[in-house]
């Protein structure tokens, strides 16, 4: 690879943050393995249904429509040719993607900065101290290769633009192809490929017209396909089923997690958030004369830094009008967002480079790089010592992170997992109200307890039975694994308020869960 030959400290630089920051995931989830939500559950219980002939099929035996299908596939395949389960395959996987990505971002800033490799260290540095990232790459999480697959995507089309090497579009569309397939966000990767083709071509506007409208039709319609016969036809949903977007609400959450990656929150506790922006902009502003802005307008539309901007520009556009603002308001929450890091942070810097006030422009270029690192290696103090609170919490406790919902020590230590490791009738069912923690827990595919709407505070027995009238069945016995660890759900039925229908016996009881066996009357 020409870059390792041009680059060889920075490539071995890379390579020591690389496995630096995989050890840091491996020491997280060595003791307990990775963090699980409901997401993960379902990532992890199709895998398991594709390694056993059922097809795309969640813990709940739905077909997977709330995600697309490539990151169950990859830990199934994997899985298949390891004979390792699906959990520790995903755990690995994603220590092995934060290596990729931390090495992918060093690269990505060198192609953008190739005469200036300070920004290649950095920008690499940043990610691998990323508290928001390492704590993906601790949780079963798809979006750290999404990450992976944007990334490269950039670098890839960084290069064509750069160079003119068209042999590249090939790997562009391959790229952009998968990355629907990883997150359905990844459609932002081919709008930008489309985009950009039209304007590599610019001088042959046919022909451009020409090439784009085929990357698109290749690179989209597989996605497409599978939204539509995959989802559409056998649920009646396309891109699974979210609450709708507050666009001044996303892009005010938006904005606050972007600053955050950079600012302490104990910073902006003491100095609102809009004190800080209003002051950064007057610098820039009261800095630079208008040749300056048009200088660093101009470099926003160079070959090196317009596959970023193209990309930033759909991506927020995702982010704004296409996230549900409820899901996504709590800070911490930016899983989704931190996508955008990379065309973010190369914005900042080339904002740094090209508008640096006139009042530092006396001071020698040596200087100023100088004064860089010490600034830099200032503030790498706030993300270090982040980390160093979150190791601590994790080394006794595991995954500590709002994500884990479900590999957490109290359902670890209720003996359920241990009850369901013995040989049992496999025509049983297994029922729960909370069926994601469930299956984790039990690996059996779970049925739902009858229960009344999501929102609703209180329900009525009587009132939710009547949807329910057949239950359970004559076929219906099985093992109810009632978890009490977790938030109560008022909404869902009660073993007590379902004695009309079944008996209960309590056959397990501990701190996080009780085992019923439930039989039909």
């Amino acid at each position: 690879m020409r870059f390792i030959q041009a680059q060889k400290r920075l490539a071995i630089y890379l390579l020591f943050l690389s496995l630096a920051g995989m050890l840091l995931v491996f020491l997280v989830t060595h003791k307990f393995g990775p963090g699980i939500s409901t997401d993960g559950a379902r990532y992890l219980s199709t895998a398991q249904n594709l390694i056993e002939g059922r097809g795309f099929y969640d813990y709940l035996n739905n077909p997977l429509t709330q995600f697309p299908p490539l990151y169950s596939v990859i830990i199934a395949g994997i899985s298949l040719l390891t004979a390792v389960d699906v959990f520790i395959v995903a755990q690995y996987l994603n220590i092995l993607t934060f290596g990729l990505v931390i090495w992918l971002a060093g690269y990505f800033f060198y192609r953008i900065f190739p005469n200036e490799p300070l920004y290649s260290y950095f920008g690499s540095a940043v990610f691998a101290t990323s508290l928001s990232l390492i704590i993906m790459a601790s949780n079963i999480l798809s979006d750290l290769l999404f990450l992976a697959f944007t990334l490269g995507f950039l670098s890839v089309a960084t290069d064509i633009l750069e160079t003119g090497a068209t042999k590249n579009i090939v790997l562009l569309g391959l790229i952009a192809g998968l990355s629907p397939f990883q997150r359905y966000a990844g459609l932002a990767l081919v709008f930008t490929g489309v985009f950009l083709l039209l304007f590599f071509f610019t001088k042959n506007r046919l022909k451009g017209i020409l090439l784009a409208g085929v990357f698109g039709l290749l690179t989209g319609l597989p996605i497409v396909l599978w939204v539509i016969f995959h989802n559409y036809l056998r649920t009646g949903i396309l891109f699974g089923v979210r609450m709708p977007p507050v666009y001044l609400g996303n892009l005010q959450v938006t904005i606050e997690k972007a600053v955050h990656w950079f600012v302490p929150l104990t910073v902006t506790s003491i100095i609102p958030l809009w004190v800080i922006v209003i002051v950064s902009l007057l610098l820039v502003v009261t800095g630079n004369r208008l040749v300056d802005w048009r200088r660093w307008i101009n470099t926003l539309i160079t070959p090196h830094f317009l596959p970023s901007l193209v990309f930033f520009i759909l991506y927020l556009c995702v982010l704004v009008f296409n996230v549900s603002y409820f899901e996504v308001r709590y800070l911490y929450m930016d899983r989704i967002h931190i996508v955008i890091l990379p065309a973010l942070l190369a914005l900042i810097f080339v904002t740094i480079r090209g508008l640096t006030p006139v009042y530092l422009r006396s001071i020698s270029t040596r200087k100023l790089e100088i004064l860089s690192v010490i600034l830099f290696l200032t503030w790498l103090t706030f993300p270090v010592y982040n980390i160093q609170k979150y190791m601590r919490k994790a080394y006794s406790q595991g995954e500590t992170s709002e994500f884990n919902l479900y590999n957490i020590p109290v359902l670890r230590e209720s003996g359920i997992r241990e009850f369901f490791s013995q040989p049992f009738d496999p025509n049983l069912k297994v029922y729960s109200n909370y069926e994601a923690a469930a299956w984790f827990i039990t690996r059996q595919p779970i049925t739902k307890l009858p229960h009344g709407g999501v929102r609703e505070k209180r329900v009525k027995a009587d009132e939710v039975l009547k949807d329910f009238p057949a239950w359970p069945g004559t076929d219906g016995h099985g093992y109810v694994v009632w978890i009490k660890a977790l938030s109560f759900k008022p909404y869902v039925l009660q073993p007590e308020q379902l004695t009309g229908r079944a008996d209960f016996q309590l056959i397990h009881s501990s701190k996080g869960g009780d085992i019923y066996l439930l039989t039909p009357k």
